[in-house]
């Protein structure tokens, strides 16, 4: 069977499953003769997300850190009135590192047309016992300026649509043999002879 065209292809949700693997829910649309058919589809697959796809969903920390005001003493700490140093500059860098570091993006879901395009960004965070705790973000209308990245956010959901594509359709996943068994990268080991 022939894959669909990429331009029929549109991401509803978007979800890295617990223990590996990747749900992809979305949209076809079906041109036959003067009638337009849209049929949903999912796809559950215990593959491993290509990384390509992961760097994106990674990229979305810091707008789900912002969206829960983690980041506001940092823009506090910057502005001039506060006139911090550099030390209390960096320090805060290194804070905003370590609140980034503690949020895992789960998935996104998107809804709406055109101007009314929106996503919610599924995510937990890791509180001082380790253990995570959900926190998804509201709706964020993409064709919006009151957050100041909707424009980077939306480039970010079309590079994940397209990622979700490139796995449904294409077998796009990650290189299994640079894994071990849990997910971890491995290091490659010379050989001396």
């Amino acid at each position: 069977m022939k894959n669909p065209n990429k331009t029929n292809f549109k991401l509803n949700k978007l979800k890295l499953i617990s223990g590996g693997g990747l749900s992809v829910e979305y949209t076809l649309q079906e041109v036959i003769g003067a009638d337009t058919y849209h049929s949903k589809q999912k796809n559950d697959s215990s593959k491993m997300a290509h990384p390509d796809l992961e760097e994106n969903l990674i990229a979305l920390a810091p707008m789900v850190a912002q969206v829960f005001c983690f980041t506001n003493a940092r823009d506090i700490v910057m502005t001039p009135v506060f006139k911090a140093d550099v030390l209390q500059k960096e320090s805060m860098a290194r804070f905003v590192d370590f609140i980034h570091d503690k949020i895992r993006i789960t998935g996104i879901s998107i809804s709406g047309e055109e101007a009314k395009r929106g996503v919610v960004i599924t995510a937990s965070f890791a509180v001082d016992n380790n253990q995570r705790v959900a926190i998804n973000t509201p709706r964020i209308l993409l064709s919006s300026e009151s957050r100041g990245f909707e424009e980077k956010l939306a480039g970010i959901v079309d590079s994940l649509e397209s990622e979700a594509y490139e796995f449904t359709y294409n077998s796009k996943v990650a290189n299994p043999e640079i894994f071990d068994y849990s997910g971890e990268e491995v290091e490659e080991v010379e050989k001396n002879e």
